[in-house]
């Protein structure tokens, strides 16, 4: 099975090889985060699917994105106090799986 991206894991991955800064929005879809990535000389960068996903999980597991660049994050909604937790312990947990599979399956 093909490992795919979601936007924790491909801002992961960024980080990781080019630094920069971490950003976080409520997504325009779900009431979950979307993770982007600010390059260090301030550019923006995001991982996401070419059409809205069927089911909030799908963004979890994974799927075929697109990266699409802009010159600084679109202004995003309040994230209500209950959803914050859960989008944190999710990212904890995909942080997690992220770093697993990155120690001992990447190459690099």
């Amino acid at each position: 099975m093909r490992y795919k991206h979601n936007c924790l894991s491909w801002v992961l991955d960024r980080l990781r090889r080019h630094g920069g800064y971490f950003v976080a929005r409520l997504s325009e879809h779900w009431n979950g985060m979307h993770t982007m990535h600010m390059t260090p000389d301030m550019k923006l960068e995001q991982y996401a699917p070419p059409e809205k996903l069927d089911k909030p999980v799908d963004a979890l597991l994974g799927y075929e994105g697109i990266v699409i660049f802009g010159d600084r994050p679109e202004l995003g909604k309040p994230i209500r106090r209950r959803s914050m937790v859960l989008n944190v312990w999710l990212l904890a947990l995909g942080v997690t799986v992220w770093a697993v599979h990155s120690w001992f399956i990447d190459e690099d």
